[in-house]
């Protein structure tokens, strides 16, 4: 029977880029690559295996590698006589101080395999090799039957630095499966300590002994209103954990201590604020326009118009409308929510009155838009003048007693005008010459010759001419 090996080259990488993993050392494919039930050889190419196994795999086509540091090899061996020769070459291994190194491992057949699968463990103490003639082989061929899983356990000598898994088909069909490998000291310490801490927000697996070898499952389940942000394994992040309300995490074969340390975090959600023109919100979320509220907390949001503007309405959840509210709460929020206000010019009454002897219009109470300008007239009456014009209770001055007319400029808030009228007055100045006098009646006197008269008032004269004279002309 003559062989063709590929696994020279491979070993050379091996030996230039793996570096030593001390013992105790525990491998589970399960972590490290999509499979589910261990790692299957058959018809499996290696670079399935992305993280942590890597190899070569001969065809008649040639040789492919994959490497990966640290990582255990896998190599097909193609035979000229048909069928194939498969092995699994730990990373190299510093031994504890013992007297002997224990291997234990689970293998099954794979699904729908029918054929009995073959395999041997070996070694080898050098801290380098070349082809699979380089190892001892430790155990004779040991035969799988069971779809179970089943446990095998070899003892190597203390300075063995590979062990080497040899896979040995009756044919060119493989399934046999290989998970959980341990490799340690022959001489366990006995218990392990999971160490698991947590802040407030949830619940987790408290911290417990665990029998040398034995499996340990972390349990982590965020209280409502909170989430795991982070589960950290000896100081390395378990990303499948983030975000999630429940996590479970299985340790298999501890052979050290371990450390988990798990953060919860509050639950936030997030209300996007929309404000309109001439108006603002507070708080308004800044440049993203977001509040963020933690879960089941309460939040409010004041409106304030500019000058001359109010609230027009609130729309929340784009369909509940507020009108023209001043705020708004969200209660115990529990969701993602949005709120969106508009403003408007606000309206204002100016109220116009005038006194007697004249009008103002508009007059009453005059409604004006915000930031618009408002205009009134002022009219006397026939025989009256305007006296005084009061705008907000105080007088003002430049007026034409004629008539005038006075505008709000820009109103922003409310006023009153009001416009008081008096009679026209009129002096009557009146003389005599010699022979006579002037009764007057009527009007108010200035002097002896001028009297003072209001419009429509009566003034009489009376011409009283002396003894021997006649009034001789007006």
């Amino acid at each position: 029977m003559r062989k063709i090996y590929f696994l020279f080259v491979l070993m050379m990488l091996n030996g230039f880029a793996f570096a030593q993993v001390s013992l105790p050392y525990a491998y589970d494919f399960d972590a490290s690559n999509t499979l589910t039930e261990g790692w299957q050889s058959e018809f499996e190419n290696p670079s399935f295996l992305t993280v942590q196994v890597t190899g070569v795999r001969s065809s008649n086509q040639g040789a492919f590698v994959y490497s990966a540091p640290n990582a255990w090899v896998f190599s097909t061996i193609m035979q000229w006589e048909g069928g194939y020769n498969q092995y699994l070459i730990s990373p190299r291994f510093v031994n504890a101080t013992a007297d002997s190194v224990q291997v234990r491992f689970k293998y099954r057949v794979a699904d729908e395999t029918v054929l009995d699968e073959k395999f041997r463990v070996g070694y080898t103490t050098a801290d380098s090799y070349s082809s699979t003639e380089d190892f001892t082989w430790r155990t004779g061929i040991v035969e799988a039957h069971s779809e179970e899983w089943q446990t095998f356990m070899v003892n190597l000598p203390a300075d063995a630095q590979y062990m080497i898994i040899h896979y040995c088909p009756d044919t060119a069909a493989e399934g046999i499966c290989i998970d959980n490998i341990l490799i340690r000291p022959d001489s366990p310490a006995g218990e392990h300590t999971i160490y698991v801490s947590a802040n407030a927000g949830g619940t987790v697996s408290p911290s417990v002994s665990v029998a040398d070898g034995d499996d340990y499952i972390l349990t982590v389940t965020a209280e409502q209103g909170h989430y795991i942000a982070s589960v950290l394994l000896d100081g390395q992040a378990l990303s499948q954990a983030a975000y999630q309300t429940s996590f479970s995490y299985l340790l298999t074969g501890v052979v050290s201590d371990h450390t988990f340390v798990v953060t919860f975090a509050e639950r936030e959600y997030s209300i996007h604020v929309s404000v309109g023109e001439h108006g603002r919100v507070i708080p308004d979320g800044g440049v993203m326009s977001q509040v963020i509220v933690p879960w089941g907390h309460d939040t409010t949001f004041y409106f304030i118009g500019d000058e001359g503007y109010h609230v027009e309405d609130v729309v929340v959840d784009n369909y509940w409308h507020g009108g023209a509210i001043s705020s708004y709460t969200f209660f115990n929020v529990t969701a993602n929510h949005t709120i969106s206000v508009s403003f408007t010019l606000n309206d204002y009454v100016i109220t116009a009155s005038a006194g007697v002897g004249g009008s103002i219009s508009p007059s009453g109470e005059v409604g004006v838009t915000g930031m618009t300008n408002q205009s009134f007239t002022i009219t006397p009456d026939a025989g009256y003048l305007i006296d005084t014009v009061y705008v907000d209770n105080e007088p003002v001055m430049g007026f034409n007693p004629s008539g005038w007319s006075y505008t709000f400029y820009e109103v922003s808030a409310p006023h009153t005008i009001s416009a008081v009228f008096a009679p026209q007055q009129y002096e009557v100045t009146f003389a005599h010459s010699a022979g006579g006098t002037i009764a007057v009646t009527g009007g108010d006197s200035i002097n002896e010759y001028t009297r003072r008269v209001y419009y429509a008032d009566v003034l009489e004269f009376s011409f009283l001419p002396d003894e021997v004279y006649q009034l001789s002309y007006l």
